[in-house]
């Protein structure tokens, strides 16, 4: 039952924490702190250092702690009285230069107010009669490190007033003066007083019945008034430490019988003036220039009871020094040069118990009479020698520091029966005998490290010391004879249960040298444990079964980590793949983003992307005639070259005939080429039939290719009766197939250029020019590129078949030809009017040409010169066909054309006779031969 009440109640307190944590968080401002004090049950809140002018939001107003240091408040916040039971305010190292009197309204629990190291620059800014008013239990006041210079009670405005206050601190500011009587009568209840650190020069009579702790340190005090502390009824510490000129008797000692210790130190003082403070207990006269101790030093302070005269100059110290001293406690007479001390000295004081005469020269211990001293520190006093009855009247001593000194042999004359600590360390002993501690029987701890002891004492030296437990040894230059049976003996002392030595680990062999840095049971192991050492084939199976051992451990860490590291590097080659991999994509995605971009900054125009429909063809410009007839222009040029040397060398003066002759064989070709090029864009496709044998060679025909290209052109009348001589190849459409470019003009507007061209669109089978026009209108061609510029100009198509006028031509500039045209038609157009010359007389035509001629002749009266009739068989327009290639197509014979002529000839009569205008006509079909895979 009692275990789970323990239980039950660690929990409850446990959970009670949690909850009261959990609590201190939920209700801390924001960037404060917060903490919850579980002892004293405050609520602590640190707000310091956040730069703040004003207070942050407070979920929970029962705080006690509030620190608020280090900001930028400029007074204390009124909103600090909603906190009822704050106890400590702490608003130092602000801007505050002012407090109001209502500043601390509404904390009436405030017990302690930090308003040290603000800007307050005068005294009178506190308003000190109203500011405490509304403070009643306020008991600690900080103003230390503030700018004001005055403290006094000249007015009695500027006075504080404060029923609560105990503690005052005024340290560290700019006050050069305290005066009036009633410059802290104000405080009834004031205790602590802090004038530290303030430049003061003097301090007049201050009156105070509660005062208790006046602090005037590091002042610039010289002199002091006889009656400075005669108004202080309960002052009983006063610390004057650092005045460094300060005098206690220029004008009469001074005086207070109530002051009970008193600190002097660092002073500067010669002499010891205490003669005004009768019922003086603690005197602090450290680091003064006191050099002598005489029999009246201290006799007007027969109450002292410590007394601390160290970092003086002390050369001489009296035997009735302390003679009336009864009650003296502590004694502190170090770091002095004292030379030697009578036994006498310290005779009457019966209540002395500690004395410390350290770092001094006495070169000598003598009998020193002390009756109850317990510990003397005699460190450090190059004492050589000690008397056989030193502590012989020091019947109570206890502890007795002797190290750090120069005694080089034993004090085997050391004799007391309450000794129980005796500190012999870092001397020069170099032995000890068997009488050394014999007659320390109370003996408990001796060190003696830090000497020149060489060889182990015997156990027996130590009968004697029943009590002794501790012993220091370390720090000796100990020989180690292992085969010594006291040296064994020695070491089972110091080291078996109860274990005496306290620092076995520094016990080290100097000597011999295999031994040198080796502690002692490591370098007599095997002499003084043999029963642990293992005989040669013991050891050598040891030894073999650790190599097998470490072998095996060997290869299983080689194994491992060999492991460790193959996989690591597969990790690692898995890991550089994997990013090869990915690296090689993302070049692949850049190489096809960059491939896509410089296509699309690339790609040809769309309209180029298809062959030109009929119309935008004959408006593409007529090629160069040096391009086509490079080469006869070069043979020509040679055989001029020829005939101009043959002519030179044989006087002949026919050469404006033959260049005549050359000019004209150089047209024919360039005209022959032309004509070639244009007709083959203005070819008609027609399906091959059995009534069409091939009897002469074609021009071209494709192995593979099951489709024949008829091409019938007729020249018009003037050109055929004025060529009737050329070749029949010369009989195609060239020069005169660019007058089309210019259908808007009349045909008879010039004899030159009389031709007009009437064009038949129509599919295979007997069908009229005006059906075929029909059909021809009725197609769906909105699917071509050239759509929207052809739609326009077919619009002017005549019912008959035949295009008379082609009048609008202002959208040609935005064919995709338009710029390589632009040349061509300037020089076309600025050469329409003029008068073109006679073609050159051709060879007579065959039999074909002939009655392409005749029936040009015939039909000589219309307005047209001659017309070309085109019959499409497939609709090229659609987008679903393809485009038909010329290499597909075969070229027919000349005799194939003919035949084909007259039976287009026939079937054409009744459309002559309706279109009398158009009596000659030019026939060009273009039928599609069936391709067998399609088949």
């Amino acid at each position: 039952m009692e275990a789970r009440s323990i239980t039950v109640g660690v929990f409850l307190l446990v959970l009670a924490l949690l909850v009261r944590h959990s609590r201190s968080e939920e209700f801390c401002p924001n960037g404060c702190h917060c903490h919850y004090d579980h002892d004293s049950g405050d609520f602590y809140v640190d707000c310091s250092g956040l730069g703040l002018s004003e207070l942050p939001h407070f979920p929970d107003t029962n705080v006690q702690i509030l620190d608020l240091s280090e900001n930028m408040f400029t007074f204390i916040p009124p909103e600090v009285a909603q906190f009822s039971n704050l106890r400590y305010l702490d608003m130092s190292s602000n801007l505050i230069s002012s407090l109001p009197p209502f500043s601390l309204e509404g904390l009436h629990s405030l017990k302690q107010l930090n308003l040290s190291k603000n800007n307050i620059s005068n005294w009178a800014n506190l308003y000190p009669n109203e500011l405490l008013q509304k403070t009643p239990f306020l008991e600690e006041l900080s103003l230390a490190d503030n700018q004001f210079t005055s403290f006094s009670s000249n007015d009695i405005a500027l006075v504080l007033v404060s029923a609560s206050v105990r503690y005052l601190d005024l340290s560290n500011c700019k006050i050069t003066k305290v005066s009036g009587k009633e410059v802290i009568q104000g405080l009834i209840s004031l205790e602590t007083l802090k004038l530290n650190g303030n430049p003061l020069h003097g301090i007049s009579d201050i009156k105070s019945d509660t005062l208790k702790t006046l602090d005037l340190s590091n002042c610039r005090i010289s002199t002091l008034q006889s009656t400075a502390l005669s108004g202080l009824s309960s002052l009983a510490y006063v610390n004057f430490a650092r005045n460094y000129k300060l005098s206690l008797s220029t004008h009469g000692n001074v005086t207070s019988t109530s002051l009970r210790r008193v600190n002097l130190s660092y002073c500067n003082l010669d002499s010891i003036e205490l003669g005004g403070f009768p019922n003086l207990k603690t005197a602090i006269l450290r680091g003064n220039m006191i050099r002598q101790l005489m029999g009246n030093s201290f006799v007007a302070n027969p109450l002292l009871e410590n007394i601390d005269l160290s970092s003086n100059s002390i050369n001489f110290v009296h035997s009735d020094a302390f003679w009336q001293l009864s009650n003296l406690k502590t004694l502190d007479l170090s770091f002095n040069a004292i030379p030697r001390i009578d036994g006498r000295t310290f005779k009457e004081n019966e209540m002395l118990t500690q004395i410390n005469l350290s770092r001094n020269y006495i070169a000598r211990l003598q009998r020193i009479v002390a009756s109850s001293l317990a510990h003397l520190n005699m460190s450090w006093c190059e004492i050589l020698s000690v008397d056989a009855d030193a502590l012989g009247a020091m019947p109570s001593l206890i502890d007795l520091d002797l190290s750090h000194n120069l005694l080089y042999d034993d004090p085997w004359n050391i004799a007391s029966e309450t000794l129980q600590t005796l500190d012999l360390s870092m001397c020069r002993i170099t032995a000890i005998r068997n009488t050394t501690f014999s007659r320390l029987p109370a003996l408990m701890r001796i060190n003696l490290s830090g000497n020149r002891f060489t060889t182990p004492f015997r156990v027996d030296f130590f009968d004697s010391n029943t009590y002794l437990s501790e012993i220091w040894l370390g720090d000796n230059p100990w020989r180690c004879d292992c085969r010594d049976s006291g040296f064994l003996d020695f070491f089972l002392f110091l080291t078996e249960p109860p274990r005496r030595v306290n620092d076995h680990k520094q016990l080290r062999c100097t000597s011999p040298e295999d031994f040198y840095g080796a502690t002692w049971e490591a370098a007599c192991r095997s002499v003084w444990y043999p029963q642990d050492i293992m005989g040669t084939t013991e050891r050598i199976w040891t030894y073999f079964m650790l190599a097998i051992l470490a072998f095996f451990g060997f290869f299983c860490l080689y194994s491992s980590i060999k492991r460790f590291v193959d996989s690591r590097r597969k990790l690692a080659a898995e890991r550089e793949r994997q990013e090869n991999v990915e690296e090689m994509r993302e070049v692949a995605r850049e190489n096809q983003l960059r491939l896509r971009q410089e296509a699309q900054l690339n790609a040809p125009d769309a309209r180029e992307s298809r062959p030109p429909c009929y119309e935008d063809a004959i408006l593409l410009p007529k090629f160069d005639a040096a391009s086509f007839a490079s080469l006869d222009e070069l043979l020509l040029r040679g055989k001029r070259k020829k005939k101009r040397r043959h002519r030179q060398s044989t006087g002949d003066e026919g050469t404006d005939g033959d260049d005549e002759t050359d000019r004209v064989e150089l047209r024919q070709s360039s005209r022959s080429r032309s004509e070639n090029v244009l007709s083959v864009r203005a070819v008609v496709y027609q399906e091959p039939t059995d009534a069409l044998p091939a009897q002469n060679s074609p021009i071209y025909q494709r192995p593979t290719s099951n489709r024949v290209v008829t091409a019938n052109v007729h020249a018009s009348p003037t050109e055929s009766r004025g060529s009737r001589a050329q070749p029949s190849n010369d009989a195609e459409l060239h020069y005169h197939s660019t007058d089309i470019l210019r259908m808007d003009r009349p045909a008879t507007s010039s004899p030159t250029s009389s031709r007009s061209v009437t064009v038949s669109v129509h599919q295979p089978g007997p069908s009229t020019s005006t059906n075929q026009i029909q059909d021809f209108n009725s197609r769906s061609y909105e699917n071509s590129p050239y759509a929207k510029r052809k739609v326009k100009p077919l619009q002017h198509i005549n019912p008959n078949g035949s295009i008379e006028e082609i009048t609008d031509f202002e959208g040609y500039e935005s064919s995709p030809y338009a710029k390589r045209r632009l040349q061509h038609l300037a020089s076309f157009k600025g050469d329409r009017d003029r008068e073109r010359p006679p073609l050159p007389a051709r060879p007579p035509p065959s039999q074909g040409q002939q009655l392409l001629q005749d029936s040009d002749d015939d039909d000589d009266d219309g307005d047209d010169g001659g017309a070309i009739s085109i019959r499409v068989v497939d609709d090229y327009f659609k987008p679903e066909q393809s485009k038909p290639d010329l290499d597909d197509y075969a070229v027919v014979t000349e005799d194939d054309v003919r035949r084909n002529l007259l039976e287009r000839e026939k079937q054409q009569q009744s459309s002559v006779a309706t279109n009398a205008g158009s009596s000659g006509s030019s026939s060009i079909e273009i039928i599609p031969a069936r391709n067998e895979r399609q088949q």
